[in-house]
């Protein structure tokens, strides 16, 4: 087994098979004498810091009798609001945060949350320190996670799930996998989604702003104060 091969069948397991082109530019970019294992690692490293829009295969194209592995995507239809529910049982879906919305807090809390977190250097941090994993996190959270595919679902905690919340990244990577559907919102909980990591520092500083801005204009709003 050659050496692409291997790190392509590694990376497969993880759910993060690479463009060809990834791949051959990732292992130019390595000692030929560097081990597997350290290849992997770092090449784990890498997609998790990545647009998986740009990085991850989402075609399997046939070459004899082989064809390459894949990114399972969301399924088409998965924003039907007319389902009132469903569940994806063989799917196994890598997928990136776009943004997220702790609904146990305020959105004047949130502005501040977002205002001192660049103090931080760009670390988004909303609440009380030490009150638990996910950087202050009330919850439940709302998270906008996007496929390899660029499909995007809104997704809700229904049950607190490790590493989701205010104190991740946008870009951070989470696996979603045996879940529910309900009304177009993938359902949350311990077993269906794990953190993986991970934080595209591009698209942070564009939501950031972006999050900033609405919240500032519906705190301005009649009636629509945190």
């Amino acid at each position: 087994m050659t050496t692409n091969t291997a790190l392509l069948t590694a990376l497969t397991q993880k759910h993060l098979p690479p463009t060809k082109t990834w791949l051959t530019t990732y292992l130019a970019s390595q000692k030929p004498s560097t081990p597997l294992a350290a290849l992997t690692h770092t090449a784990l490293y890498r997609l998790l810091a990545s647009d998986i829009t740009t990085t991850l295969s989402t075609t399997s194209s046939s070459s004899s009798s082989s064809s390459e592995p894949c990114a399972q995507l969301f399924p088409a239809d998965i924003n039907d609001g007319r389902v009132r529910e469903r569940r994806v049982e063989d799917a196994a879906v890598v997928a990136q945060v776009r943004g997220w919305e702790d609904l146990g807090r305020g959105r004047l809390e949130e502005l501040r949350g977002l205002e001192e977190g660049e103090g931080r250097g760009g670390r988004v941090v909303v609440g009380i320190e030490g009150e638990g994993a996910g950087g202050g996190k009330v919850g439940p959270v709302r998270v906008l996670l996007e496929d390899a595919g660029g499909g995007r679902v809104w997704g809700v905690e229904v049950r607190g799930v490790e590493g989701l919340g205010p104190g991740m990244g946008i870009g951070c990577k989470v696996l979603v996998r045996g879940f529910c559907v309900a009304r177009g919102v993938v359902l949350l909980e311990p077993g269906v989604c794990m953190v993986l990591g991970g934080r595209v520092e591009g698209l942070e500083r564009a939501w950031r702003e972006g999050r900033k801005g609405e919240l500032r204009r519906l705190l301005e709003g009649p009636g629509l104060g945190g």
